[in-house]
């Protein structure tokens, strides 16, 4: 049965976005047409252009592509989630080095109690949503700090913003408890205050002012200072929405007048649409990929009128779409097409982080409930074995549906020590594409990392055609490339297909020292 509705589910998605325009007579003549159109129908082209005269490239971080667990997590008693498991520490430490931001919507609703004090006072029901105070115990982020050394990543935790005086200042006592209890422990972790402060009202029915949040940040600075373990910890914020009207730009705007200085980061949020009412064609659709562009370069337009050039912009959290992801789209191979397109157009556009909401827990999480891969894993694992940190300008020719980003290799995703190149991206057409690739000469023998899957409503992941699955240790597969020989043909990128090529000894200068 549930083999059947998967069929049939991909059967309708392909005929919505082949065959919108015919008339459907029956289902069996539907079908065979689909078919036969599909087989038959050439392979598209798409040419791919590297601009190797660029002197300055963009440079993302080392932690580029990062991790977030939700704070609804915490506020369960962290349910579900094991601290000591193998399994857990394995697939997240496969992923290190990354920032590990524990935050969400109920980062604002967090207290911490280091001696059994019960903050849990409020209970805001709006709009639909029921949030209440919660505690966290000193025992709890003990071992949240614990095991984040243990996976060797960078713990940032968001404050709780809405704790606030009469004046309407943030009032910093319970950060400060923690920030006390942290430092006697000699906890290493970067900060955050508040998550999506300029969504506070339609979420709270509370509203903190832009200004007055960026003199929070000055004030949060002050108090991290005088903690020798926190002098050189990061602060990052404000983790705004995504700029999709003005008034969210401006806000960003007045909290970077009042509270940039003290920023190491300046970070917001991503996301395409809402879970609950997303459709199989929107994760297929490049205009829906697009909008991170023009989001993207909404918040440029603020930073650079604020000649904020030189703090960094990051993506503090994002993924496919919000309220938790989409059932049954988030989690299966669907949704492996706009999580590397977000990761190859993020770090094209000049942002240095993006932090994946989120490890665990909901349907856009990384692993399952069983800490079992989700498609997106597999992506990102393959994006952090291949993908470098040098980003190369390119650009892609009118086939909207082939979107390719260039980097130099990781040296440790290739033998060998002269220069190699990494170009990936995605095939969200139902037919093969014929890549060619101008502006660059390398050795004619490319390795090849090819992931597909025999339904885009699949759980399963293929690498060049064999499922990748976990040893009984827990360990990861090993990851073999077909290798291509140019010089017998083309490159041919599989239909719905997520691919990366390693091509050795570019005439790539920026890759020299990769």
């Amino acid at each position: 049965m549930i083999v059947k509705t998967i069929k049939q589910n991909e059967f309708y998605l392909l005929r919505s976005i082949r065959l919108k325009t015919l008339v459907s007579f029956c289902f069996a003549i539907v079908f065979f047409t689909i078919f036969i159109d599909i087989v038959n129908q050439p392979k598209s082209g798409s040419s791919f252009y590297l601009n190797l005269t660029e002197v300055k490239s963009h440079i993302v971080d080392e932690k580029f592509l990062s991790l977030g667990l939700d704070t609804s997590v915490v506020a369960s008693n962290f349910k579900g989630f094991n601290f000591t498991s193998p399994k857990l520490k394995s697939l997240i430490s496969n992923l290190s080095p990354c920032y590990f931001r524990v935050g969400g919507n109920l980062a604002d609703m967090l207290h911490f109690s280091v001696n059994g004090t019960d903050y849990r006072t409020r209970e805001i029901s709006y709009n639909a949503q029921n949030y209440t105070d919660f505690n966290m115990t000193a025992t709890e982020w003990t071992n949240l700090n614990k095991f984040v050394s243990d996976v060797k990543v960078n713990l940032i935790f968001d404050l709780n913003a809405l704790r606030r005086l009469q004046n309407g200042a943030w009032d910093s006592s319970n950060a400060k408890d923690l920030i006390k209890f942290s430092s006697d422990n000699d906890f290493k972790l970067y900060w955050e205050l508040g998550n999506e402060p300029n969504s506070f009202y339609h979420k709270f029915n509370r509203s903190v002012n832009a200004s007055q949040l960026g003199r929070d940040f000055v004030e949060l600075r002050k108090i991290l200072d005088q903690y020798e373990t926190y002098k050189s910890s990061y602060l990052v914020g404000p983790d705004v929405t995504r700029p999709r009207t003005k008034d969210i730009s401006m806000y960003l705007e007045k909290f970077l007048r009042a509270g940039a200085r003290v920023l190491n980061a300046i970070t917001w949020h991503h996301y395409y649409f809402n879970g609950r009412t997303a459709t199989p064609e929107q994760f297929l659709d490049p205009e829906t990929f697009d909008l991170l562009k023009i989001h993207i370069k909404r918040v440029l337009k603020v930073t650079r009128s604020l000649k904020l050039d030189d703090k960094p912009l990051w993506l503090g959290e994002t993924a496919t779409a919000w309220g938790g992801g989409a059932r049954g789209l988030s989690d299966r191979f669907i949704a492996s097409f706009i999580w590397l397109d977000k990761l190859g157009l993020s770090a094209k556009m000049g942002v240095s982080v993006v932090m994946r909401q989120s490890i665990f827990h909901e349907h856009y999480a990384l692993l399952n409930d069983d800490y079992d891969p989700n498609p997106n894993y597999w992506v990102s694992i393959l994006y952090k074995r291949l993908v470098g940190r040098t980003v190369i300008t390119s650009q892609n020719d009118k086939n909207i549906e082939v979107r390719l980003y260039a980097h130099c290799a990781k040296k440790s995703s290739f033998n060998g020590t002269r220069p190699a190149l990494v170009v990936f991206g995605v095939n969200v057409s139902p037919t093969e594409a014929i890549v060619k690739i101008g502006g660059v000469t390398s050795d004619p023998l490319v390795d090849s990392f090819e992931l597909t899957s025999d339904s885009l409503f699949s759980r399963t992941v293929l690498l060049n055609g064999k499922p990748l699955l976990l040893a009984s240790n827990h360990s990861l597969p090993d990851f073999k490339p077909k290798v291509i020989d140019l010089l017998m043909g083309d490159i041919v990128m599989p239909k719905y297909s997520c691919c990366f090529w390693i091509f050795r000894n570019v005439n790539v200068a920026a890759c020299g020292t990769n």
